[in-house]
Parts: structure tokens; sequence; C-alpha cells
């Protein structure tokens, strides 16, 4: 039996290397492809109503966690259907989460403004419910806090990061473009414009 040749080996190898190359580069490819039919999904919501269509956003209901005021105190049951003929802002928000932390005077401030002629509606997610508690004393929060411990309504809305912001006219349709990262001082000029135009005179 004759021995292994140095350019046998050096063969085998090239083709050992050649075959990894093209494995490592299908898995590539199908990543590629997932992310590619994953993103219209993820951003279902924005891409309907970019293309004019009237966008009717997912139900839920959740508890009140805090600062219910008229939709009820702790505990009681928020639908947002429910909530339909008046403006709501839904607001997708952690305590761990950077960004989060920068709007939330912003959007008190929004809160503020707009009073009982608009809901704003926070969910906290993926969240302690300590940390949560702490995060709403920490920016003396009055907007209604209502909180889920799963991931499944956040994912409905298309949701990957946090803070994310959605405007829902009185018609239950949404009003603008969703707001996927934090809001500014600019975007919140803009959220308020659109509130004041869809407000009864």
């Amino acid at each position: 039996m004759s021995e292994t040749t140095t350019d046998e080996r050096t063969s085998t190898w090239r083709i050992a290397g050649i075959t990894l190359a093209i494995v490592l580069s299908l898995g590539l490819i199908t990543l590629l492809t997932l992310g590619l039919v994953r993103e219209p999904d993820r951003l279902k919501l924005d891409h309907s109503f970019d293309n004019g269509e009237r966008v009717v956003p997912p139900d839920f209901t959740l508890p009140i966690f805090a600062n219910g005021g008229r939709l009820g105190a702790v505990g009681t049951p928020v639908t947002l259907s429910a909530l339909r003929g008046t403006p709501v802002v839904i607001n997708f928000w952690a305590s761990w989460c950077a960004p989060c932390h920068d709007e939330a005077p912003i959007l008190q401030d929004l809160q503020r403004r707009f009073g009982d002629r608009v809901v704003f509606l926070t969910v906290n997610s993926e969240d302690g419910p300590d940390e949560a508690r702490e995060f709403i004393r920490r920016y003396k929060a009055t907007f209604p806090v209502v909180r889920t411990g799963q991931d499944n309504i956040r994912r409905s809305y298309g949701t990957n990061q946090m803070p994310e912001t959605f405007v829902i006219d009185p018609d239950g349709t949404l009003g603008m473009t969703p707001f996927r990262g934090g809001i500014d001082v600019e975007s919140a000029a803009e959220i308020a414009d659109h509130l004041t135009a869809v407000l009864p005179k």
C-alpha cells in the first residue's frame, strides 16, 4: 500500500476547504433570505400605512399596572379597541432600555399637554415589576401603564426593539408611520401636530 503523498494531502485539504466555503456560503445565503422574508412581516404595519391602507393595529387586553386614571384602578383590564373614538398613543418600553429613559420626559410632556383628550397607553414589556415601578417613580410618570410579561403583543406590532411608538386615530386606525426607536423633541412635535389635527374642534 503506497503512502499518501504531499500532493495528495494538499489536494484533500483544498477540497475540504472548498466544501467548507460552499457550506458557509449557503448558510449565509439562507440567513439573508430568511431576513428578507421576515423584514416585510416585521414592518407590515409600516408598509401598509405607507401604501395608503387603513391599518387597524392588533387589538389587545392588558391589566392596568400604574396610573390608570379614567381607565380604571390597578388590575383593571384595558382593551385597545374599546378606546376607539379617542386618539391613542401606544408606547412599548422597558426599564433596562436606555432610549426609553431618554424619551420618558418627552412622552410625559406630551401626555400633560393633551391630558384626557388623548390616551397615552404605555406597555411595559419584558421587565420586572419592581424595575418598572422604579422607572415610573424616577420620571414622575403620569401616563397609564399596562404590563405584559410575554412578548407576543410586542411581536404582533413588529416591535423588536424598544421603545417604539404608535399613534392611533379616533377611528381606530394608524394615523402615522410607527416610530421605530425613541422619540425626540422633533418627532414629539410631529405627534403633537397630528393629534391636534385629529382632535374634535
